[in-house]
C-alpha cells in the first residue's frame, strides 16, 4: 500500500509594510521581517504566522509525496486518511 500526502515544499511570505520576502526553512525557525511586522516559523512541518494577520502576502506553496505504507500499518492508515490530508493507493 502507498499513500500520497500533500507536504509544504515552501513556507514564505511577503510584508505588506516593508516589502522583505521572509522564508522559514525547518521547524522552529522563527523568522521576522526587518520592519518586525510579520513572522514566519515551522519551515516544512507547519505554517505559522505571527504578527499583523493583515500586513502580508502569502507565498507558501505546496507539493506531494509519495510514500510505502510500513507492513501491518495498513488499517491505521485508513482510519487517518478521513482526518488528513493523504490518499491511499491499493497495490
Amino acid at each position: 500500500m502507498k499513500i500520497i500526502e500533500q507536504v509544504i515544499a515552501i513556507n514564505r511570505v511577503k510584508c505588506t509594510k516593508c516589502g522583505d520576502i521572509i522564508e522559514s526553512v525547518h521547524g522552529h525557525d522563527f523568522r521576522s521581517c526587518s520592519c518586525g511586522a510579520i513572522s514566519v516559523d515551522g519551515g516544512h512541518n507547519y505554517l505559522r504566522r505571527v504578527g499583523d494577520i493583515n500586513g502580508y502576502i502569502e507565498m507558501s506553496g505546496y507539493g506531494y509525496e509519495e510514500r510505502i505504507v510500513t507492513p501491518g500499518m495498513e488499517e491505521h492508515y485508513k482510519k487517518e486518511a478521513i482526518l488528513n490530508n493523504f490518499k491511499i493507493i491499493e497495490d
